[in-house]
């Protein structure tokens, strides 16, 4: 695990646990705060895998402020089971990581005589590190 430090760091957790059915979109918010004195960029953000997209790779962060990075899961194409994602945050030569984990399960669908199949509709399923970021120091 790399080590939440240097001057922009995670408020809050940096792992999100968060289960899904396969097809669903999960929208994972991570809460940043830059404890510095200056602006900072994010060079990257680079998932793992491409299952995983980040709303924007680029992002600045103004001093003293709380700020959010927001990835996106689509679960379309994950194995059932367990899951663990990894994301890597750089910003001038300091990094660290997003974990968002759980379990994916397949909704088969549900067949009656004489009826059309009820067929299982992907949700997306917002979700948070923290729910008030503003409360932690």
């Amino acid at each position: 695990e790399i080590p939440n430090t240097g001057p922009l760091r995670i408020v809050g957790p940096g792992e999100i646990s968060i289960d899904a059915n396969n097809g669903d979109v999960i929208e994972a918010t991570y809460f940043i705060k830059n404890w510095s004195d200056d602006t900072i960029i994010i060079d990257q953000i680079v998932p793992e895998c491409i299952c995983v997209t980040p709303e924007e790779p680029t992002k600045t962060i103004l001093p003293n402020s709380v700020d959010s990075i927001l990835l996106y899961l689509n679960t379309k194409h994950v194995p059932p089971g367990p899951y663990f994602k990894r994301t890597f945050v750089d910003y001038g030569p300091h990094t660290f990581e997003l974990i968002l984990k759980g379990k994916t399960k397949v909704i088969r669908p549900i067949y009656k005589k004489g009826q059309k199949p009820i067929i299982y509709t992907p949700e997306n399923r917002p979700v948070k590190n923290i729910q008030n970021p503003n409360e932690t120091h």
